[in-house]
């Protein structure tokens, strides 16, 4: 069962709203850009090459080459940040008396997506049964799914084997009803905790669109004056379009940092706000809480978007 925790952490990285209503007139395209447009910004064209981020051309990048060089390259995320995937993607560096250093193979882990941002190998998702079945006789034994799960992510390589032992049973294979007991486990999660996570959103993409990168066309942007990449904080957001319909987000999180509207509807924008840091930034207006700790009591308001 180590083995087993070692992989899922692995993959599973009072107030009314009684207050002053805005009225907000936007232009249809916020920062002036084709909100249509494919174009794309920073890491979200694809990670730069190995050799752009290997200054001195010996294979391997070293902190300061793989942090501040990601950084140079896409500012959306803080050193920090890139500090902390250094340390996800050495996960068995152990030797203190050694600097960790990422060679191509490791680098080439790292995937970007829509829904997750970065992620690492295995915890970008893993393969279904039919891919990882290559004989096609219905079962997986071993070495189908070591190799499936190495050519993933070759970091954990030497746990396979007993986490293959630990849903395979009995036998020395896997039916697709165990590797899928297996899939479900691991990697459910991924999907079912991203953008909305458990909360009541009544619009599709179409009418809400939330990021945690910059995207070329946004209205409303939320910051944690203390926590750029930040994992939560108390409040709630109600969005309320013109026919009433509303989506109602609790506990903010950096998922969902930049949002989109629909531009042929109004908006009415409640909000809560619970920490002294935090906030939303309309149309280049600042709402809520002002970063000051002599305050910490919860702001609240209504902001009315109108693109006409």
């Amino acid at each position: 069962m180590r083995i087993h925790v070692i992989l899922l952490n692995a993959v599973l990285i009072s107030a009314t709203f009684s207050g002053c209503l805005e009225n907000l007139g936007l232009s249809s395209s916020v920062d002036d850009n084709d909100c249509d447009s494919d174009d794309c910004f920073g890491i979200e064209c694809g990670m730069p090459s190995f050799s752009s981020l290997d200054n001195n051309s010996n294979g391997t990048l070293d902190i300061e080459e793989f942090v501040f060089g990601l950084h140079e390259y896409d500012n959306q995320f803080s050193l920090d940040y890139y500090l902390g995937m250094l340390e996800e993607l050495i996960p068995l560096y152990e030797d203190d008396n050694v600097e960790p250093v990422v060679n191509e193979t490791l680098y080439n882990l790292i995937q970007f997506n829509e829904t997750q941002g970065f992620c690492i190998g295995i915890d970008c998702g893993g393969p279904k049964f039919d891919d990882i079945d290559t004989d096609f006789n219905a079962i997986v034994d071993s070495n189908e799914f070591i190799v499936a799960l190495t050519n993933i992510d070759p970091r954990w390589s030497d746990e396979y084997q007993e986490i293959f032992d630990e849903f395979s049973g009995n036998d020395t294979h896997l039916n697709e009803s165990e590797y899928n007991d297996f899939y479900n486990e691991i990697w459910e999660d991924i999907c079912n905790n991203c953008v909305n996570g458990d909360n009541d959103v009544n619009h599709s993409e179409d009418q809400i669109k939330f990021s945690k990168l910059k995207p070329r066309c946004y209205h409303i942007e939320f910051f944690d004056g203390s926590n750029r990449e930040f994992g939560g904080w108390g409040g709630v957001v109600r969005f309320i379009d013109g026919n009433g319909v509303v989506t109602t987000i609790e506990d903010f999180s950096w998922d969902k940092k930049y949002v989109y509207l629909n531009e042929s509807t109004t908006w009415t924008i409640e909000y809560e706000l619970q920490e002294h840091d935090v906030g939303l930034i309309v149309d280049g207006v600042t709402y809520g809480n002002d970063g000051t700790y002599d305050d910490e009591s919860p702001k609240s308001g209504s902001i009315e978007i109108d693109f006409s």
